[in-house]
Order: structure tokens, then sequence, then C-alpha cells
């Protein structure tokens, strides 16, 4: 990626801060405003195109929390990053999942770990604004945008409200309390034995209970035709399928967990195929028609073979990823987990994971038996044939059962 350009806004009240960030972010190409306070950040958002803001936790008169609330309801497109020395990582947690917050970083940092983590957004902004991608997105007639029901599950989370009530919020939806409680007791989870949405929200923890909600809501709240309700099937099942291998190809491989906040990275991964199907279904077709000739290649090589190139269904998922203010890691997700090398040098293990969990269940989805397919291209150093050749096997047993699991969703 290039060099990149955009607008920073820092709001600190310590001056010798300010000018330690304008020292570090010096010859980057990044312009750079500054304010003491709050009040005087708002200011410039008005006045100025800014890209990011960059806030203190602590932030006299008014704390880094509140000016962030204010810049998401005035600003919502603004990547908002909050730093702070002392935050805990669970508190962390619920301001990502609450969409307050884009991107956390700890203090104290290191210079060029800032610089790199800075411009590497401004650079997946400058993606996510190429014509390409805008002029597509411009041509659909009413933006998809969040459910109600999710805003208000966010603005819970936000608030530290209990699981019990998180739960109560979902259970004002029938049909999504039904998919919610449907995909729980499926065996992509692993269990059956969950009876309340309140067991629900413990088990699945505020990720993935919130990426799950948004799903069922999205399926309700748009009209599909039959012959899209099939597809969307498909999608979402393998959505749902590579989120179930992605921790356990990550913990083989790497000999360790999945970060808390990435339970759900592979259920939302290709978001941008069900925005294509739904808006662009000629487009979905076509693709579709070349995948079945050109069976070995993904659908992103396929994407860029008919000329699709920077509007890939990883761009627009990652287009409205980050228009709904997701985490910056959801958004990495979506729009790398075909190019992984392009990925934040902290986000690169769940890149591979999902990557590789992506390229097998299609892999072996393709051929509806483990038995016929080639795994060579599969077996690691690390990842030994037996290991594989099980996860293949399990894989075909629940794309054979996966009926009664996609039509209880869709």
């Amino acid at each position: 990626m290039s060099q990149p350009s955009g607008k920073i806004l820092i709001v600190e009240d310590a001056r010798t801060a300010i000018n330690d960030f304008k020292r570090i972010l010096a010859q980057t190409g990044i312009e750079i405003h500054a304010a003491g306070n709050a009040e005087d950040g708002l200011k410039i958002l008005e006045k100025e195109e800014i890209d990011l803001v960059f806030s203190d936790f602590r932030m006299g008169p008014a704390d880094g929390l509140q000016f962030l609330k204010g810049v998401r309801k005035a600003h919502p497109s603004v990547h908002r990053v909050l730093t702070s020395g002392f935050l805990d990582k669970s508190m962390v947690f619920k301001f990502i999942n609450s969409g307050l917050v884009t991107t956390f970083i700890a203090k104290p940092w290191d210079d060029e770990s800032l610089r790199k983590k800075l411009t590497h957004i401004l650079k997946i902004k400058s993606i996510l604004q190429k014509k390409k991608l805008l002029d597509l997105i411009s041509s659909i007639e009413t933006l998809p945008t969040l459910p109600y029901l999710f805003r208000e599950l966010l603005l819970a989370i936000e608030s530290n409200k209990s699981m019990t009530e998180l739960a109560e919020i979902i259970k004002k939806d029938t049909a999504v309390s039904a998919k919610v409680m449907h995909v729980v007791n499926s065996a992509l989870f692993g269990r059956d034995d969950i009876s309340t949405i309140k067991e629900a929200a413990i088990f699945l923890g505020f990720t993935a209970l919130k990426d799950i909600v948004l799903t069922a809501e999205i399926i309700d709240k748009m009209k599909w035709d039959k012959e899209q309700i099939d597809h969307l099937r498909e999608i979402f099942f393998h959505s749902f399928l590579v989120n179930k291998y992605i921790p356990i190809i990550h913990r083989i491989r790497f000999s360790k967990s999945i970060e808390k906040q990435l339970p759900s990275a592979g259920i939302i991964h290709d978001i941008g195929k069900m925005i294509i199907l739904k808006f662009f279904p000629e487009r979905y077709e076509s693709i579709l028609a070349r995948q079945i000739q050109n069976p070995d290649a993904s659908t992103f090589d396929n994407e860029l073979a008919l000329g699709f190139e920077e509007c890939t269904h990883t761009e627009i998922g990652a287009y409205f990823l980050d228009w709904w203010n997701f985490p910056e890691v959801m958004i990495e997700v979506a729009l790398f987990h075909h190019r992984k090398e392009r990925a934040l040098e902290e986000y690169k293990d769940v890149l591979w994971a999902t990557d590789y969990a992506d390229r097998l269940v299609n892999r072996v989805c393709l051929k509806r038996d483990s038995s016929q397919v080639d795994l060579s291209p599969f077996y690691l150093e690390n990842i030994s044939k037996d290991v594989i050749d099980k996860i293949a096997r399990n894989i075909t047993a629940e794309y054979r059962e996966h009926k009664t699991f996609i039509e209880g969703l869709v």
C-alpha cells in the first residue's frame, strides 16, 4: 500500500503529549490537528474533514469517552482511537464491542508501532474510498443500516448492562431470539442443552452474541426471493462453519487460543457476499457461474478475473463494517482474509487461520466428501496429515447435515 494521506485530530490536555504525537508522525504525509479539550476538538471536526481522532481516556474537564460519544453521534464515519495506560481488557472489549471505540492503543506505546498502526488505518480508509467501490455503493438505492435491535444491544453493552439485561433486549424480537437459540444449540457450537437467551448470552459472550444478532436481523429485515434464500443459506452456513474451525486451526498452528475479541471473526468475514447477493444479483450469478467452471479458484480470484478489482466482496464487506462502526479487527478480517500479508502484524495470525479455514471448508464442501479431496496443500510442518484429515471428515459430516441448521437460520 502507498504512503498514506489523511487528517488526524489528537485531543489531549497535555501539550507535551501533543508535541510527541506530532514528532512521531512527522514526514508521514499525514496532516495533524490538535485540541486541548473535547469542546475544541468537536469544533475542529465541524471545520475539517478529519479521518481519525486520537483521544486519551483521561482528559479534563470532559473525559475521552464523552468526547468519543460526541464524535460518534455527529461524525460517525470518523475512526475513533482511544488510548490509556490503565484500562483493563474487559473494559476495552466493551468499548470496542459497543462501537464507541474503533481501535484501542495502550500506553506507553512504541513510537514505530504507533506510526505503523495509524498509517495503516488511514491506508484502509483510502482503500474504502476508491472511486470504483464508491460508485458501486452509491448505486444502491437504500443502503442497509444497522437494525434497531442490534443498535439497542450495542448501547446496552456500552452502558455495562448485565447479561440478564442483554437477554431481555434480544427477547423483544421472537424471531431473532429463536435464531440465537438455534445457532447456540447447533453442532457448530457443540451444545444442545442451552434453554434460555441468558444462558446463550453467557456462553457466547458479547462479541459472538452481537454478531449472531446482526446476522439474524439482516436475514429477517431484508426481503429475499426463493433463489436468493438458497444462496443465502450457503453463505451463512459456510461462514458459521469457517467460524467454528478458525479457533481450532489457530490453536494448532500457533499453540495458543484466539484473542477474546475474535471468537466470531468467521461469522461476518463474508458479509460482502450477502450484500452482492441482495443488491447485485446478476454479478453474484456471474461470479458463481465462473466458480463452477473454475472450482479450484476462490471467489475472490474469480471476482478479479471478472474485472471486479477494488470492489470485490472483501472491499464491499469491509466498507459496510466500517460504516456500521465495527471494530478495526473485524474490518481487517473482512478486507484481507484473501490477502493476509496486507493486514496489520497483530492480526496476521487470525487472518492466517481465517484464510486457511475458508479454503479448507470450500475445498471439502465443493466435493461433498473429504475422501475425494486432495488435502496435500493443507499439510504443514506443524499441522499433520492425520489432524487435517480428521477435520476434513468432520466438515464433510457437518455439511451433509447442514440443512437442518440453515433452514432454522434462514
